[in-house]
């Protein structure tokens, strides 16, 4: 228990600096008058009070009391009185002011914020999700922000963004387009794996691509290796005939021929055989990697009611995986799978958004995730460099000074000498004149002073 005396000019001043350092628990001892006379005669005569208190630091607060508790009986006195008027105040000044805002979560707002957009989300996006995030009511104000992190995914699809849900239907047909080399072989052969190895569930892969030369045998390697059946198909008779025969199955994976942008008729061709295939779910595939206009473009061709969703492949490939939020948004097409790697099953997201989060989510210090370690080393791996529009100056990602960079001045840099085109200088703090070549790949650097000027 903590005690204290408080001496003022009148009560309720006494019970104001009660309230303001004990809080409304606070429980009146004792209390009484104090007199002070100026001069022998009684001129400049002063009363004042003294009033002493206590508060069990060991005890809850008034809030979590019981209701019975809260509701007993009130006992009679002046202390009693006065310990009632104190929590009065108290309560009607908090009813007054507006709760203070948290420190830790408003800065981490302004933290992910800034980590959404130099990992490819849009800033409008990010504004968005953060400005979401910021309105989720948690039971205790002052706990950590990585809390957060259990909602965030779910706040995406206030904002468009959703993943795709699986219509109850058996056989499942599901069908991947998309253009030339985006990975929709690969993809088939991870979802096939997956179901067979994880879930023992009866899988088969058919194959439209009549294109390629020997392009089905890649898939008839995989399928071999898998033992699910499988069956290459160059017309809508074969594959029709072939799905018929497949009616016991759970899932059918239907690889197609890829469409590259100037083959509209292509593109076409492709819908309308799945459509007579009565194939209802058809995912387009889109590395990850591709640049925002060759995206923007290839979403924009494959335009069609019957494209149901999106898939991305090559996430290790790409600094920028949030760049796939923008695109989800802009199409308004559901998330369905993402490829994160090479292996099988293993490099399969089933969950995109959970993913992508957890991707983006900034890590505590000294306790970097796998997630946040993958973008670094891929910052590093492809020799990204930053720089401040309002500054002469550019960085490498784990500068302390591009750290601070607000969102809207940041720019990014494929290699040094992409940077020193535009105007910018090395920073003294993370680079060094020797430490970067020409190409943009770091060779060994010297030590330089630690020293840097940036116009935030």
């Amino acid at each position: 228990m903590r005690m204290k005396r408080f001496e003022a000019s009148t009560m309720t001043e006494a019970l104001r600096r009660i309230r303001e350092e004990f809080g409304p628990d606070a429980v009146i001892l004792s209390a009484r008058s104090l007199r002070r006379f100026g001069s022998a005669l009684g001129f400049g005569r002063s009363s004042r009070v003294e009033v002493t208190a206590a508060v069990d630091v060991a005890w809850p607060p008034s809030s979590t009391l019981p209701v019975s508790a809260a509701t007993e009986a009130p006992r009679r006195g002046r202390l009693p009185a006065w310990s009632s008027r104190l929590r009065a105040l108290a309560g009607r000044k908090a009813a007054e002011e507006p709760p203070a805002p948290v420190p830790d979560r408003a800065g981490f707002g302004e933290d992910f914020r800034r980590r959404l957009i130099a990992g490819g989300v849009e800033p409008e996006i990010a504004g968005e999700w953060v400005e979401r995030l910021a309105q989720i009511p948690l039971r205790d104000p002052q706990a950590s922000p990585t809390r957060l992190r259990e909602s965030a995914a779910s706040v995406l699809a206030a904002l468009g963004i959703s993943e795709f849900a699986v219509a109850d239907a058996r056989p499942r047909r599901s069908a991947l387009v998309g253009g030339p080399g985006a990975g929709k072989t690969t993809l088939a052969v991870k979802l096939a794996a997956r179901e067979v190895m994880q879930q023992g569930r009866l899988v088969a892969l058919l194959s439209l691509d009549d294109r390629r030369i020997c392009g089905a045998d890649e898939l008839r390697s995989f399928a071999a290796a898998l033992r699910v059946p499988f069956a290459a198909a160059r017309s809508v008779e074969e594959a029709a005939s072939t799905l018929q025969g497949w009616s016991h199955l759970d899932w059918v994976l239907i690889d197609t021929a890829g469409a590259g942008p100037a083959e509209k008729a292509r593109r076409e061709e492709t819908l309308r055989r799945l459509s007579a295939l009565d194939c209802r779910e058809i995912h387009l595939v889109v590395p990850a990697g591709l640049r925002d206009a060759d995206r923007g473009r290839l979403l924009d061709d494959w335009t069609s009611p019957e494209v149901r969703a999106l898939a991305f492949t090559r996430l290790d490939e790409t600094a920028f995986p949030g760049a796939i939020l923008g695109a989800a948004r802009s199409s308004r097409l559901p998330l369905s799978w993402l490829g994160t790697g090479r292996r099988i099953p293993e490099d399969l997201a089933e969950h995109p958004l959970a993913w992508l989060t957890a991707r983006l989510w900034p890590s505590p210090v000294g306790r970097e995730t796998p997630e946040a370690t993958a973008v670094d080393a891929a910052f590093a791996a492809e020799g990204w460099f930053i720089a401040n529009a309002n500054s002469e100056l550019y960085h490498r990602r784990g500068c302390k000074w591009a750290q601070r960079i607000k969102a809207e001045h940041l720019r990014r840099f494929p290699s040094a000498a992409a940077a020193e085109a535009e105007g910018f200088q090395p920073c003294r703090t993370c680079i060094s004149a020797a430490g970067v070549a020409a190409d943009g790949q770091e060779e060994a650097a010297a030590p330089v002073r630690p020293r840097c000027s940036v116009r935030l």
